[in-house]
């Protein structure tokens, strides 16, 4: 298992746009989380060099910022509180977010998580229904290590 990076609030901040956007300009990056260019540029170019993106910020390895475990997250929500699920999604580590077509005033969404531990993974699991009380339905279905990318 490859060790943990030491990484900060903000080279957080940089992978989650970047994940999201990998053709964000620097000077938009740094608007984004509030830092000048040059400090960006500098974090950005080290996330690369300790091998965190794998081509272009197109694919990130997980494993190297600790986490352990990835789940695939189906949620079916009431369609008038999407953007509110959105953001709650935002705090969580989410590696992809995908959004099926609304249907009967509910929207399906599928959302690829990580997390750092078991605990951790249980305590969201645990909460779903108060995290989420806008859920109709969902499952969660753990991704083995060995078929992590």
């Amino acid at each position: 298992m490859p060790r943990k990076l030491p990484i900060d609030e903000v080279d957080k901040k940089i992978i989650g746009i970047l994940s999201r956007d990998v053709r964000i300009s620097n000077k938009d990056l740094a608007a984004e989380i509030g830092l000048s260019e040059g400090p960006t540029l500098r974090r950005t170019r080290k996330l690369f060099e300790k091998g965190v993106f794998f081509k272009e910020g197109l694919q990130i390895d997980y494993r190297k910022l600790g986490y352990k475990h990835l789940v695939i997250f189906v949620a079916k929500i009431i369609l008038a509180n999407e953007r509110q699920f959105q953001l709650a999604l935002e705090e969580l580590t989410m590696i992809e977010l995908f959004k099926l077509v609304p249907k009967n005033k509910t929207c399906t969404f599928v959302a690829h998580l990580a997390f750092e531990t078991q605990s951790k993974l249980k305590s969201f699991e645990g909460s779903l229904y108060e995290r989420f009380p806008y859920l109709v339905d969902h499952s969660l279905d753990v991704v083995e290590d060995q078929h992590y990318m």
